[in-house]
């Protein structure tokens, strides 16, 4: 018996193994079924725009939140630092 939705369910498998295979991946907009995946090179982002200087020693990982307006960031120095984003 085939589970309800199978269908959307991997169409979704699809769209998101496009983006994890997207080197220069940058936008949050859904891929398209109808063509492969690709960001183009040009439009990642190549500038410091912030340097995180709260910080004591080195900075291991960077995670911003779904929605893009936060950004947590966790260093050798055993501290996490959650900082707004502003666009």
């Amino acid at each position: 018996m085939i589970p309800e939705h199978r269908l959307a369910a991997l169409l979704q498998q699809v769209k998101k193994t496009q983006i994890a295979n997207c080197l220069y991946h940058n936008t949050s907009n859904s891929p398209s079924l109808y063509s492969d995946h690709t960001c183009d090179r040009n439009q990642f982002p190549l500038q410091t725009i912030k340097t995180l200087s709260n910080h004591t020693d080195e900075v291991y990982c960077v995670k911003f939140s779904h929605d893009g307006k936060k950004m947590a960031s966790a260093s050798k120095d055993k501290s996490i630092i959650i900082w707004d984003v502003k666009v």
